[in-house]
């Protein structure tokens, strides 16, 4: 019988080893075996064999051994110290001396048995998978003995107590197997979970860097049915989970922290593809003594059926704490609530009181339908203060204008509904006298277009400002938190491909929603953007001003999609502090007159981020090239400490990362 590589006891192939081969059951050295170098059994090896680079050698070149019969072996080194032995041997390959090694260039022979012990599954560490064998020691033993398990599709496991994942498990893979609880098939349990985390990078010392990346765990769990929280997380941080399908549970997903410093539910990302016939979709507990609370995690759910709420959050009195989250629904159905027992009232998203600070975005890809709550009652509960879209149609911070229409075919709806695609509306500073708004008799103001546009609900429509060669010089504010109607995809445009051509001087803030400049100068005063707005800049050129070029905070985003000029310093060029990001990738940005920014070219704080990656300056500035602190981040790809403009080195300080 053939044995082709031996492993020395580091796992490198054997080298000037010996092999001994016996009769069975009896040692190798006293009671040989004959052993042969042909399958036919007729050129007989003589003992011991020797091995170079982990082969048995006959006469310089690997070979293989044959015998006729079971055998004993001695497996020593050259130190003559055994390796491996057995007096029974009646398996022909043993996965402690057998070796493994990778296709391609540079890969290293590793004993099989270490190669297999990458990967563990529950079966190892017997689990059955047939729905009525209890799994739950052997999955708990299996989650607790490896980084990476794995269960097998097809197969279904009973559990009667919750599975705890522990830190030291860093993969999961359950596509296509299936996990029942104790409340299976016909409702959930009091206190089992289905997959429990919690500990997971708790207080600041076990925070990643930026340059380590924070999504290095992550867990494809089976489907779950039957259990309190189909996934529970309770002060854990950075994990990314996914899970086909939850059924019959409390709260399919139930993110949770508790009091203190160092309890924190930060940058998790939850998916779920169905969550049916549950109590709750997600349910949140998010208290005040929670010194980070829940913040930028993700929540998503492709489809929500028969729930009682989609989204239920548990907040007490002052939490602030709950902020920067999104949560994305992409079809709520009501359908099948009136057949689970715990539901007696349906709604979208339920707070428990509304919250006294944060910023959350619940995003909607369809308009909920088939719901139930009582007539007339908005299905969205103290929520007044968060942004919540419909189908892309930015519906914003308050309820106050929509009236509750049972969510008929269609979903529910304001008064005003565009026959429409797109409208523009013309704006002309140079008039003597405002118009309608038509090309041929313009608005004179800015302002005018907006309120005008808002007497209309949108419905996610494309509305484009479109402005006349000229300087702008009125304080602009486009506030999409706020009642009236609008919902529209926004476009200021000044003359295309022209941006010095209309000039906005009395700065413009722009609050929620999305919204495109195009073609146009800022100067003497600046861009601001607050409260989860979406700014895109094409064409965007800056002049001079006495303050920053953009001031983006609370969870804003600028992106820049094109080339663009700054011929004009200010305090700042990019501010950003509270969350805000700034983007632009692989663009040119033109300097022209040397530019002086007296505070920094790029600043960043508050938990903000910039990333310039990619980019290219031409022309020069005078100023410190950037500042980052508070826990920010700007990147630029390992541009180095001179890749921004500015004539002076830059700073960080407190947590602040410049990469």
């Amino acid at each position: 019988m053939p044995f082709e590589v031996f492993a020395d006891r580091d796992g490198q192939p054997l080298e000037d080893g010996y092999i001994w081969l016996g009769v069975a059951g009896f040692p190798a050295i006293s009671n040989p075996t004959a052993a042969y170098w042909d399958a036919g059994l007729t050129i007989q090896a003589t003992q011991p064999i020797r091995t170079l680079n982990g082969y048995p050698v006959r006469s310089g070149s690997p070979s293989r051994i044959y015998v006729a019969n079971d055998y004993s072996i001695l497996v020593q080194n050259k130190n003559a110290s055994t390796i491996y032995s057995s007096i029974n041997q009646t398996e022909r390959y043993s996965s402690s001396i057998i070796t493994f090694s990778q296709a391609g260039n540079a890969a290293i022979s590793r004993a099989i048995q270490s190669k297999l012990r990458e990967t563990a599954s529950v079966e190892d560490f017997g689990a059955v998978g047939d729905g009525s064998a209890d799994d739950t020691v052997a999955i708990n033993n299996a989650l607790a003995a490896a980084t990476h398990v794995t269960f097998t599709s097809g197969k279904t496991y009973k559990t009667t107590g919750t599975i705890t994942v522990p830190t030291t498990c860093y993969q999961i893979d359950g596509a296509g197997a299936f996990m029942v609880g104790p409340g299976s098939p016909t409702g959930y349990s009091a206190s089992v979970d289905g997959f429990y985390f919690t500990g997971f990078q708790q207080g600041p010392s076990t925070w990643p860097s930026w340059h380590q990346g924070f999504r290095s765990r992550n867990y494809k769990l089976p489907g779950l049915s039957g259990y309190r929280y189909g996934v529970s997380v309770l002060n854990a941080a950075f994990l990314n989970i996914y899970c086909d399908v939850i059924s019959i549970c409390q709260s399919a997903v139930s993110v949770r922290v508790t009091g203190g410093a160092n309890n924190w539910g930060v940058q998790n990302i939850v998916k779920v593809a169905l969550a049916v016939n549950c109590q709750n979709a997600i349910h949140v507990v998010c208290p005040a003594a929670s010194v980070e609370g829940i913040q930028g995690c993700t929540f998503a759910f492709d489809y929500i059926s028969g729930c009682n709420n989609g989204i239920y959050c548990d907040f007490d009195s002052g939490s602030s704490n709950f902020t920067w989250n999104i949560f994305r629904i992409g079809n709520l159905d009501g359908n099948g609530a009136n057949n689970n027992p715990v539901v007696t009232y349906a709604n979208a998203v339920y707070f428990t009181q509304k919250l006294t600070g944060g910023v959350n975005s619940f995003l909607f890809d369809n308009d909920p339908i088939n719901m139930s709550p009582s007539a007339g009652v908005s299905p969205f509960i103290n929520t007044d203060g968060e942004t919540v879209a419909f189908a892309g149609r930015f519906i914003g911070k308050s309820f106050a204008p929509f009236y509750y229409d049972g969510f008929l075919p269609g979903g529910f709806r304001t008064t005003v509904r565009p026959a429409f695609n797109v409208m523009t509306i013309w704006v002309d500073q140079s008039l003597a006298v405002s118009g309608n708004g038509s090309v041929a008799n313009p608005y004179k103001t800015i302002a005018e277009a907006f309120a005008a546009a808002f007497e209309l609900d949108g419905f996610g429509k494309s509305l484009i400002i479109k402005l006349a060669a000229g300087t702008y010089s009125e304080v602009l504010s486009v506030d999409m938190t706020k009642g009236g109607k609008g919902n529209w995809q926004i476009e200021i445009n000044g003359v295309t491909n022209t941006p010095a051509s209309v000039v906005l001087t009395g700065g413009i803030t722009i609050t929620g929603g999305q919204i495109v400049l195009k073609d146009l100068t800022i100067q003497t005063a600046e861009l601001r953007a607050r409260e989860n707005s979406y700014v895109r800049l094409t064409r965007v050129f800056f002049g001079a001003s006495a303050v920053a070029h953009m001031n983006i905070s609370t969870g804003a985003v600028v992106e820049v999609t094109t080339n663009y000029t700054i011929s004009g310093g200010a305090s700042v060029h990019v501010s950003t502090n509270f969350g805000g990001q700034f983007i632009c990738r692989n663009f040119t940005v033109t300097l022209t007159g040397t530019p002086a920014f007296t505070s920094s070219f790029a600043l960043a704080e508050g938990v903000s981020f910039q990333d310039w990656v990619g980019c290219t300056f031409s022309g020069s500035a005078t100023g410190t090239r950037y500042s980052v602190t508070l826990n920010s981040c700007i990147n630029t790809n390992g541009g180095g400490a001179t890749f921004l403009p500015g004539s002076v080195g830059g700073t960080t300080a407190t947590g602040g990362t410049y990469a």
